[in-house]
């Protein structure tokens, strides 16, 4: 069975590529902070569980921001690949792995390819 976490990977390299790459970046940004949501303690986890898990997507927030401002600034910014993988780190390390993969998910169903 193909791992949706690749799918969604592979499909968010392919919008960050493209034209409507800072439309993906703010509407990735937006799924990792409805995510956190489900990471909680209100939303049924423990509160170890909770705040390492909202440690992670608040630091893939960051990531994202950074690499929203650095595209509309025209500035430094990670090469894609290594943007996805810093992502996908971070997930890894906060057990949300879910979570990364629900907001590219999210957002790449909200990206039309051209």
């Amino acid at each position: 069975m193909p791992d949706p976490g690749r799918r969604y990977a592979d499909a968010a390299a392919h919008a960050l590529g493209s034209p409507a790459r800072l439309h993906f970046l703010a509407d990735l940004a937006g799924a990792l902070g409805l995510a956190a949501r489900g990471e909680y303690v209100e939303a049924g986890n423990g509160p170890e569980h909770a705040l390492g898990a909202l440690r992670a997507i608040n630091e893939m927030h960051i990531v994202v921001a950074a690499q929203l401002q650095s595209a509309v600034r025209d500035g430094a910014a990670y090469p894609d690949q290594a943007f996805i993988d810093v992502l996908a780190e971070n997930a890894r390390i906060g057990h949300v792995e879910h979570a990364l993969n629900w907001a590219f998910g999210r957002a790449v169903g909200r990206y039309h390819a051209p």
